[in-house]
């Protein structure tokens, strides 16, 4: 078939035309999007958020938004030249409660007004009652020691616990309970009150116990148990 100048002139310039529109982006342009912040972020702290990807295509913008019990934002995420991601910088404001979940997620818009979203999941740590320290967080964990492993006889040997909770955050006010089982029975302590550091210690000394045989020992606070021992020299 053949065509006039004119009508291949034409039909040139619309393949042109059509080579030179911008190529449709869609979510598969944007692999491995992530959203990450710090596992634990503190109110009166600045919470970075972080959107990275393997490559970005040109002409997106990005929104990002959290949600907890008492805190929450919306707005933009900018680009970061030197870690290559979009960011955005929230100051956390003073509140009183718990350690608390919080959701965020940052919506990535094309020219074309497809979206796509990254999610993430981090906890806010609150103020303790009082507003002068920070409140604790999540189940209480116990950890437990003896001064000596190995005391001499009539030596004062302390029983100690650490309380603290999933943050590894100290819990203070906790009272500190010891059970020792001797061979002659039960010995049963009670501690002081775990400081602000969140550990508390029992002590008692013995003057009856058989040489070279462990001695066990239950230390309690905040509804756990952890067993320990010692061998007298």
């Amino acid at each position: 078939m053949l065509y006039s100048p004119v009508l291949r002139l034409l039909i040139g310039s619309i393949v042109l035309a059509v080579a030179l529109l911008p190529v449709r982006a869609d979510a598969q342009s944007i692999p491995h999007l992530s959203l990450r912040i710090a596992p634990i972020v503190d109110v009166g702290s600045v919470a970075t958020f972080s959107l990275s990807a393997q490559r970005w295509p040109a002409g997106i913008s990005v929104m990002m938004k959290f949600v907890s019990a008492h805190h929450g934002f919306s707005g933009p995420m900018y680009w970061s030249r030197g870690c290559g991601c979009y960011q955005a910088r929230v100051r956390m404001v003073w509140h009183v409660h718990p350690l608390e979940q919080a959701y965020a997620v940052a919506t990535v818009r094309f020219p074309s007004g497809q979206t796509v979203q990254a999610a993430t999941r981090f906890r806010i740590r609150g103020l303790a009652a009082g507003g002068q320290r920070f409140a604790p967080g999540g189940q209480p964990f116990l950890s437990a020691w003896v001064s000596d492993s190995t005391p001499a006889l009539d030596e004062l040997e302390h029983f100690c616990a650490w309380v603290h909770a999933s943050d590894n955050f100290p819990i203070s006010g906790v009272t500190v309970h010891v059970t020792v089982h001797t061979g002659g029975g039960d010995v049963l302590l009670t501690g002081a009150r775990t400081n602000q550091n969140g550990v508390g210690c029992a002590e008692y000394t013995f003057s009856d116990l058989a040489p070279h045989v462990t001695v066990a020992a239950d230390v309690s606070a905040a509804g756990q148990t952890a067993r320990v021992s010692f061998t007298p020299s």
